[in-house]
């Protein structure tokens, strides 16, 4: 199918699809989230993110408009998996953008490249068997990187982020101790198979899903609270932010875009985390911060 290209219109139709393939499995991939916080939350936070970057490229039809609509709307990327996710999709665009004319075959792996440098980038602490694998197993693959035509190229990017997400639970203590692969990672899965079917003119295939384990319901214990605020670039550096909410919480996830810095991090304590951000920054910021705050409340498996 060497006639295919990838410009914005097939990008978007990506996303939207990437969409409807998360809305189809959202309960899938919340009951098989156990890291890093097991709150059966993974496929919601997904949706959310990507129902906001959707809302954003609506009505965009040139790549460089388009990668700084996905830069924005990623910033408001919900949970760990969500921002991550998010950047992954503003590394892919961002590239993509850089292109002269709309991209073909071996091109398309720089994107993956670049959408791989800009997950991990944004995680403080990476981990193997993460989302971060899956992105990092397609980067680095030959066989779609060599593909002369993009449709093929696409399907064997879709083909080893699933062998990689298959790796998984190998990789990961916790995943292993629960029998199941990252939900993260099963997330960017989707994101392969809407784009390689566009790119080959295949309809999105959503089928009834029957048999799959439902999450507890949200009956356990809080065991910490998830945080995220954004701050000006410049006022309060990504490389500070990191630094300091590393030394105050866990899973600390940093994006940038446009002028601002996205935040999230797991504290056990909101208050007592959002006293020492306020302390720490709200000074040189000179207004006060204002703070999205979720518990995470742990689900049985």
């Amino acid at each position: 199918m060497q006639g295919v290209l990838l410009g914005s219109r097939e990008v978007v139709a990506a996303l939207e699809a990437f969409l409807v393939l998360l809305r189809r499995d959202e309960q899938e991939l919340n009951a098989i989230n156990v890291f890093p916080v097991a709150d059966a939350d993974t496929g919601t936070n997904l949706v959310k993110t990507l129902a906001v970057v959707v809302a954003a490229t609506q009505s965009t039809s040139h790549l460089p408009a388009l990668a700084k609509a996905v830069a924005n709307a990623a910033l408001f990327g919900r949970g760990n998996s969500g921002l991550i996710v998010g950047q992954y999709l503003t590394g892919f665009t961002a590239e993509l953008a850089t292109l002269s004319e709309p991209a073909g075959g071996p091109a398309l792996n720089r994107c993956f490249v670049a959408g791989s440098v800009a997950a991990r980038r944004a995680v403080v602490d990476p981990v193997s068997g993460t989302v971060l694998s899956v992105a990092e197993a397609v980067a680095s693959s030959e066989s779609h990187a060599c593909a002369g035509d993009l449709a093929a190229s696409a399907r064997s990017a879709e083909v080893m982020a699933k062998e990689a997400l298959a790796r998984t639970t190998s990789q990961l203590p916790a995943l292993e101790a629960a029998g199941v692969v990252d939900s993260g990672g099963a997330g960017l899965v989707l994101f392969f198979e809407a784009l390689a079917g566009v790119l080959s003119r295949t309809p999105t295939i959503i089928e009834c899903r029957t048999g799959f384990p439902q999450p507890a319901p949200p009956i356990g214990p809080v065991v910490g609270y998830e945080v995220r605020f954004l701050v000006p670039t410049g006022k309060a550096t990504a490389n500070e932010l990191a630094s300091f909410l590393a030394s105050i919480g866990t899973d600390v996830v940093i994006a940038e875009a446009n002028g601002l810095v996205r935040a999230h991090v797991h504290v056990e304590d909101a208050n007592v985390a959002a006293g020492a951000i306020s302390a720490r920054f709200e000074a040189a910021i000179g207004k006060a911060i204002s703070y999205e705050v979720e518990p995470l409340i742990e689900h049985a498996r």
